[in-house]
């Protein structure tokens, strides 16, 4: 079919739920390095992972037995398999979109952003309500003896 370059997305777990997720990218040639460095992608993923793991790896290595070049652009995610990550998402397909010189209807994806923002604020509002209750209970009874509780 002709395809000389191809391009793979996803993301990169960092175990933390990231502000502004960062954007990293792995090549097959070096020469892409210079290619795309201007589209905000951080080519530093090879010291911080050591293989791309999924369709996203397996494609590039694939592309390349086939003389293809490749890009992977992975957006920095908490990794936790019950959050979704679509600020990840969206910084991912920004890069991609300006890349390929496109324009994509972000709009759901952006609500989507702001859900997310929504519930992370309502857990760190639990989270803070369970750290106070619990410096309440931990006071020293009037016999001195300190209060145990379940830490499960």
């Amino acid at each position: 079919m002709g395809v000389k370059e191809i391009f793979t997305v996803g993301g990169i777990a960092t175990g933390e739920i990231e502000e502004y997720p960062k954007i990293l990218g792995a090549v097959t040639h070096k020469e892409l390095v210079k290619k795309y460095s201007g589209y905000g992608i951080e080519f530093m993923a090879g010291k911080k992972i050591g293989y791309i793991v999924g369709a996203a790896g397996l494609l590039l290595g694939l592309g390349m037995e086939r003389g293809m070049k490749g890009i992977s652009i992975l957006g920095e995610t908490s990794g936790f398999p019950i959050v979704t990550d679509p600020k990840a998402a969206e910084v991912v397909l920004g890069s991609l979109t300006k890349i390929l010189n496109i324009d994509i209807d972000m709009s759901k994806l952006e609500k989507k952003v702001k859900e997310m923002e929504k519930f992370i604020k309502k857990i760190e509002d639990l989270q803070k309500r369970a750290l106070l209750q619990m410096a309440k209970s931990e006071h020293v009874s009037s016999k001195g003896v300190e209060q145990l509780r379940y830490i499960g």
